[in-house]
């Protein structure tokens, strides 16, 4: 009987260690525990990364995201802002000494090591998504507007009257008046600029418009020239916005001047302007098909000299996605989608077959070093969160950059979405 026991009490010591390695059930709370990494920002100089992470606030329902930064060769991240309030959209000035940011719904500027922040927008109706201007002097980014306002006292009087009246209803006489649970009846979003060091901004696409449009918008949609006397920009030229996929790219000296449409032969979305480093084109994606809103999204690229775009994907049959450019000018990187994944695509700018670059992978936020050797994009997969990563441009030695949620995803010991699948399946 002892010897049954003693035997029956190995078993259960040999088999503790395999119920605990069982793989459990994802939960929400895990889900909140996930830190949310993302938009990659590369130096100049291409050694180092500024990235954010949000983590979840359960005190307050939100999720809070501040600023990092890390070297391309690894290591550990160094934490740029803190507190209650989120910090986003890091952005390298050209020479690499400072990283303009969004908080409180102003841009700000820090050193690349987050110390001296100082505030360079006081625009009553908030700034987001800042662009430098290569030679360093401005700063581009879009504002919620009303278009009869002139000036930012125009807006601050109205906005202040709109919170004071104890009338809530939306009067409106055009027909794009909301979009799922925002409405749209009374603003429009414009593209400013402002001086660097601080001061008024201005507004450079004064109207009853949307620039960029609403929805053509893939976030940042205006791009300066590399002699800083440009600025490329989206808007829809149509005056029914709600039936119309149409939004073209206009340009216009910095100074001042009357804008220039570009892609006015094409009546289906243009987006995404990005002008090459040489500056003689402006790459940009597009859809042919007028009223189409699923329409491939082909790459293009806009002759400067001669006026006159040209298809770089004519071969490609898939969605071109994030774009970045070469240093040297000669090739396009983007993502697309593919059977569930969005590899990386390599094209030349003259025009010529794709090559999946990096396969495998679900990348975004997709950029450059400055020496041409290194892609640094968000990757993410059934099985893990986004982490930031980095590979040759010949797709190998993909790595690592970030690991915020490895430690999370070690000790919860989930289960992927395939051991999900087959769970299902033996059901």
């Amino acid at each position: 009987m002892k010897r049954l026991v003693l035997l029956v009490s190995l078993l259960l010591l040999c088999l503790a260690p395999s119920a605990t390695a069982q793989k459990r059930t994802y939960t929400i709370e895990d889900l909140m525990k996930v830190r949310r990494v993302g938009d990659p920002q590369i130096s100049p100089d291409g050694n180092r990364v500024a990235f954010t992470i949000g983590d979840v606030n359960y005190d307050a329902n939100r999720v809070v995201t501040q600023i990092y930064v890390v070297s391309l060769e690894g290591g550990s991240p160094k934490q740029l802002t803190n507190g209650q309030s989120s910090s986003s959209a890091p952005r390298w000035s050209p020479d690499g000494k400072k990283i303009a940011f969004i908080t409180g719904s102003q841009i700000w500027t820090m050193e690349s090591d987050g110390d001296n922040k100082d505030q360079v927008t006081k625009i009553s109706t908030g700034a987001a998504a800042p662009v430098w201007s290569p030679d360093g002097k401005w700063i581009a980014f879009s504002s919620e507007v009303y278009p009869d306002c002139s000036n930012d006292d125009c807006n601050k009087k109205k906005d202040e009257q709109a919170e004071a009246s104890k009338v809530k209803a939306h009067i409106t006489s055009r027909l794009l008046f909301k979009h799922w649970d925002e409405w749209r009846d009374v603003k429009r979003t414009h593209v400013f600029v402002v001086s660097s060091k601080g001061g008024a901004a201005r507004d450079l696409t004064p109207g009853d418009f949307d620039s960029p449009p609403y929805a053509a918008s893939s976030g940042v949609d205006y791009a300066f020239s590399p002699d800083s006397q440009e600025i490329a920009y989206l808007r829809n030229p149509d005056k029914v916005e709600a039936t119309s996929t149409n939004s073209d790219i206009y340009v216009m000296p910095l100074a001042g001047g009357q804008p220039k449409n570009i892609t006015a032969n094409n009546h289906g979305y243009d987006a995404s302007p990005k002008y090459t480093r040489d500056g003689r084109s402006i790459i940009y994606r597009s859809q042919a098909t007028p009223g189409f809103e699923a329409d491939r999204w082909r790459l293009m690229s806009y002759n400067r000299a001669t006026g006159v775009s040209t298809e770089i994907t004519k071969r490609f049959d898939q969605q071109v996605e994030e774009v970045a450019l070469s240093p040297d000018g000669n090739y396009a990187y983007f993502t697309a989608g593919d059977r569930g994944k969005s590899p990386i695509f390599r094209v030349p700018l003259g025009g010529a077959e794709a090559q999946k670059m990096v396969p495998d992978v679900f990348a975004s936020s997709l950029g450059i070093t400055s020496t041409g050797k290194k892609l640094v994009f968000v990757g993410s997969s059934n099985a893990s969160p986004a982490e930031i990563y980095t590979a040759n441009l010949d797709g190998s030695g993909v790595t690592a950059l970030t690991s915020a949620n490895v430690q999370l995803m070690n000790q919860a010991n989930l289960k992927t979405a395939e051991e999900h699948r087959v769970d299902w399946r033996a059901r």
